[in-house]
């Protein structure tokens, strides 16, 4: 429907029953004509009993009046925006009393949020920081049901700036991905839980976002390029020293960081990813880690001290420097339901805790044949380390020295047709 007059025909309106609502204007037929999907859009409002909108590939350059207005969208609960492309500036939608979820996904050319600045009287030091907004108008509270903020591949945004001091009461999950060129967001997130930062370049733009956050129980951080600066790893390290709640953790593409930052005692799930300078050790990791993801650092230091007795699933890739998983860590983990190995090329196998080799008992069975390989090779391997293992799901070993075909001293020769791949499965 593009013609504005059937749109008034339509009368959305009207509707009090309609709750859901989807426009999406990629198969438009107007081209460039922006004040013709304006007036369109305009015509386009809906009754306020609706409770979902989505916007896409709207090409007008602005929203509509009626979109950041409370009475008009008074039980909003959730709005999205994407592939909107043309639009350059979004209105502060602070004042939707019920919205809680808000998404603004692929805009290319959105430059601004919220107010012009240029209307207020701010006293900037620096890129990142104004003074405290005074007067009536601080007392004015913004987004203040919003729960979950999703800013996505907006490329040109520089600003989100608010005349308000309260705002995001009580917003819990916070994601900034692909937005390079922000200079500045509030920074007011008494509630925040969860949050996601990726490829966002100026790393004095992050400190302002998160210098008061204390909440967070989930973080993940993604380095801006993939040469990563001392900043970003300060960052990091901060915004880990001040949330010690944090119950999972992701961080990926920190190419000078060379050890871990202190970790919260309440670490559940620790993703590492892309840190190709990076030394681990078991030792400095909580001990209540339940899931342990290592990919692409220089090397992991795994003793057999009890660093952990809740750890369920252990994956390690591309790991140069990991040589060697100790028997008393199988023993010690009986919650370890999972084990992947992959790319490891210096890795020699299940050793003993005094670093000698497990020698398989007199009564071990020869060496598997190519056809019985897979069906008793839990049994096996249980004999190799010397104690049954009976609470590991899978196991699976890829690339590494271990595997390359040879008898190896106290384990069994592997077959050529399995010298990439070792499957145990344990029920």
């Amino acid at each position: 429907m593009n013609d504005v007059e059937d749109v008034k025909k339509a009368n959305l309106m009207g509707k009090k029953n309609l709750h859901t609502l989807d426009m999406d204007w990629e198969c438009g037929t107007q081209g460039d004509n922006v004040s013709h999907y304006a007036e369109l859009l305009e015509a386009l409002r809906p009754h306020s009993n609706l409770k979902e909108l989505k916007i896409r590939h709207f090409q007008g350059l602005r929203l509509p009046r009626w979109m950041t207005n409370d009475f008009a969208l008074s039980n909003l609960v959730k709005l999205q925006f994407r592939y909107c492309h043309k639009c350059k500036e979004m209105k502060s939608l602070g004042e939707l009393s019920s919205l809680k979820e808000l998404e603004i996904k692929r805009m290319d050319n959105l430059s601004h949020i919220g107010e012009d600045r240029h209307n207020h009287q701010v006293a900037e030091s620096s890129t990142t920081t104004r003074t405290e907004v005074k007067g009536p108008e601080a007392a004015t509270i913004l987004y203040p049901s919003l729960e979950q903020l999703s800013v996505r591949d907006v490329p040109n945004l520089e600003e989100w700036f608010e005349n308000s001091a309260e705002i995001f009461p009580k917003l819990q999950d916070l994601m900034l991905c692909g937005c390079p060129k922000l200079r500045y967001m509030p920074s007011h997130f008494p509630s925040l839980q969860k949050l996601t930062i990726e490829k966002v370049n100026n790393t004095d733009t992050v400190r302002s976002i998160t210098k008061n956050i204390t909440s967070l129980t989930s973080l993940s951080f993604v380095a801006s390029s993939s040469s990563s600066s001392e900043k970003e790893e300060e960052e990091v390290a901060r915004m880990l020293g001040k949330n010690k709640l944090l119950q999972i953790l992701t961080v990926k593409g920190l190419s000078l960081m060379r050890s871990m930052p202190h970790l919260s005692p309440s670490l559940k799930k620790l993703n590492i990813r892309n840190c190709p300078a990076l030394q681990i050790e078991s030792a400095r990791l909580p001990c209540v880690v339940e899931s342990l993801w290592i990919d692409d650092v220089k090397a992991f230091v795994l003793d057999d001290t009890l660093w952990s007795n809740k750890l369920s699933d252990l994956y390690i890739r591309k790991v140069p420097e990991f040589v060697q998983l100790l028997v008393n860590f199988l023993r010690n983990n009986m919650h370890l339901c999972t084990i992947e190995i992959e790319r490891c090329p210096q890795f020699e196998g299940f050793l003993s805790s005094n670093e000698e080799e497990i020698r398989s008992s007199p009564d071990s069975p020869p060496p598997p044949s190519s056809s019985s390989y897979f069906d008793s090779s839990v049994e096996r391997l249980s004999k190799h380390i010397g104690f049954a293992i009976t609470g590991v799901c899978s196991t699976s070993i890829f690339d590494s020295h271990w595997l390359q075909g040879a008898p190896v001293i106290g384990r069994s020769a592997i077959p050529p047709q399995h010298s990439k791949l070792i499957d145990w499965q344990i029920f």
